[in-house]
């Protein structure tokens, strides 16, 4: 009868590391989607900044373009919380709404990571 509870003292605590190691990973996992999405937009920014001196019919170039588009929210190029105008004004508007988009990508993923993390 000892080994018995012996057993299921050790399966719980079995299911409670795997618990843990699954909280872990997603966290992980959180972490790396959020900050690979936050990567990837000031990529495009930069992309949008030296369109002039790269080749913008790339595939690799359109589609790391079209990504941030997707994921952009209310920072969007056109329709980002600022709006600039004159000289450069799709560079800069690249620029800062794609970056306050990054930044905000970074913290809420560090928040949801936090929050998933054991």
């Amino acid at each position: 009868m000892t080994d018995q509870k012996a057993g299921q003292t050790t399966g719980r605590k079995g299911g409670a590391g795997a618990l843990v190691r699954v909280r872990l990973v997603a966290a992980r996992v959180i972490l790396l989607v959020f900050t690979f999405t936050a990567a990837m937009l000031a990529l495009g920014a930069l992309l949008v900044a030296l369109r002039h001196n790269i080749n913008t019919d790339n595939p690799v170039v359109e589609a790391i373009i079209r990504f941030c588009d997707f994921v952009d929210g209310p920072f969007g190029r056109d329709t980002g919380i600022f709006q600039f105008h004159g000289a450069n004004e799709v560079a800069k508007e690249a620029l800062v709404n794609w970056g306050i988009a990054a930044l905000v990508y970074l913290l809420v993923g560090r928040l949801l990571a936090g929050v998933v993390r054991p």
